[in-house]
């Protein structure tokens, strides 16, 4: 066979493997206001469509469920007065629950879709603010709110629209002072059901681990506090305080919470250190020089680069940490911009910054939310920047490397992360100035990346896949 035919054959057999496995054209009453994508179990997906009728006025979030196989299945819509404002969503045998905030409502709104049937159902609870913190578990959504008026953690466990658990947990007064130190500022909430890379840079970062809340508060360089929740307790929390050893002679230091331990990464004039803490007990485990420990299973000149940039005062150095299949530690050092850089809680985080229009009653409720906070907002929950442009984040040095448990070097072989870590910005970049493809919205499975969009063109939404 003739190379030109050979050629010909491989793009017609790439071409066979991606495309378009479903549309659907709006009727002249329809438009659309974004779009939204949610990982499920077992290779499947759910794609909804947000759109706006102009005879009946309502908001319409349409899904649509596509399974291991990428047959699409057509569930039925969930109408509402006012625009989606989706904090969370989960899948529970067969079930997927969205969560919705109604700021206008001042409402929660729990709706879930039955992959079987292809009902909705849904109930709704008062709720005055948005949750301060969204967990997004396996099966359920945790939110959290923090009360300043009653000194209180407020929280409603989801199961599904049905079984909505709520508590409150009670701080006690010799404690009011240490608790409000804690909520002078919104704290990231970080998920650990899959590896968010660059981690969050904020002070205040929180946790939800065995049916426990764990916040940390950085306090300078040299000190950081524990805070631990028990969800099955109604009074207080216990607080304890870690001493890191590092001066105000490191430049950044950073850290993150793993199996009820904190690892720190301290940013010094030549070289990087790595100490890890017990947080029961908040004694030190174990400390590294990047410089002289990983000297050999690092490329050269890579931690030189690092330092080079980490010392740039517009940098904020983050280490994170996911886990391999064996039970290993696969740690990863980066650096961001701090005056640009936003933590995401979750992949489907990113899928707003594709959405191209402005919605007024989100920009109206996000503006509220940021001055309740005081602070830049980041974390879970569709924001602000999420409806900029989409703008390419600059690579900047990182680190990655392998150690055991007990913090030591060890071969990566060919071990897999539990959590993958794709770039997505390599599958999702011929996308972003694609004029036929707006509010486009994406998820990944282990073999594909599945995408809904709109053609405005011929107001057509499509759900189509690229092969990994």
């Amino acid at each position: 066979m003739k190379p030109i035919t050979l050629l010909i054959l491989f793009f017609a057999s790439q071409m066979a493997l991606a495309g378009e496995i479903f549309s659907y054209t709006l009727s002249k009453s329809e438009k659309i206001e974004g779009t939204y994508t949610a990982h499920l179990s077992n290779s499947g997906t759910m794609h909804f469509a947000i759109i706006k009728n102009s005879e009946s006025k309502d908001f319409l979030l349409i899904p649509f469920y596509v399974d291991a196989a990428r047959k699409v299945k057509r569930l039925e819509a969930f109408a509402s007065k006012e625009m989606f404002t989706i904090l969370s969503y989960h899948e529970s045998n067969g079930v997927v629950s969205v969560v919705n905030y109604d700021g206008d409502n001042k409402l929660v709104q729990f709706i879930d879709y039955d992959l079987v049937t292809g009902k909705v159902k849904s109930s709704a609870k008062e709720m005055k603010e948005a949750p301060n913190n969204v967990f997004r578990l396996t099966d359920k959504t945790l939110l959290v709110s923090f009360n300043k008026k009653k000194n209180t953690v407020d929280l409603d466990l989801v199961a599904d629209s049905g079984h909505i658990a709520s508590s409150q947990i009670r701080i006690s007064k010799d404690k009011e002072k240490l608790f409000r130190s804690l909520i002078d500022e919104n704290p990231d909430a970080i998920n650990q059901q899959e590896f968010v890379e660059k981690g969050s840079i904020l002070s205040r970062k929180g946790y939800f681990i065995d049916n426990n809340l764990v916040y940390t508060m950085a306090k300078g360089r040299e000190q950081l506090q524990v805070f631990r929740f028990d969800l099955t307790e109604q009074t207080d929390f216990t607080h304890s305080i870690i001493e890191t050893g590092f001066t105000k002679e490191s430049k950044d230091v950073s850290n993150y919470f793993y199996d009820d331990k904190l690892v720190f990464l301290s940013v010094g004039k030549q070289d990087l250190s790595l100490k890890t803490f017990d947080t029961k007990t908040s004694k030190e485990i174990r400390q590294l020089s990047i410089m002289n420990d990983l000297r050999k299973i690092l490329p050269e000149n890579a931690v030189a680069d690092y330092v080079k940039t980490a010392l740039k005062s517009s940098i904020k150095s983050t280490v994170t940490v996911n886990k391999t299949k064996s039970g290993k530690l696969a740690l990863r050092l980066d650096n961001v911009e701090e005056a640009e850089y936003h933590y995401h809680y979750n992949w489907f985080m990113h899928h707003w910054m594709f959405q191209q229009q402005m919605m007024m009653q989100q920009q109206m409720m996000q503006h509220q939310m940021m001055q309740r906070q005081m602070s830049a907002p980041r974390g879970f929950g569709p924001l602000p920047d999420n409806y900029l442009p989409f703008v390419k984040e600059k690579k900047l040095p990182a680190l990655a490397f392998v150690l055991d448990v007990d913090f030591n070097v060890a071969q990566a072989d060919s071990d897999t992360t539990v959590y993958p870590n794709i770039d997505k910005d390599k599958y999702l970049d011929i996308y972003k100035d694609n004029k036929t493809m707006k509010n486009l919205t994406s998820d990944f499975t282990d073999t594909d990346m599945r995408y809904i969009s709109f053609n405005p063109k011929t107001k057509t939404i499509s759900i189509a896949f690229d092969p990994l």
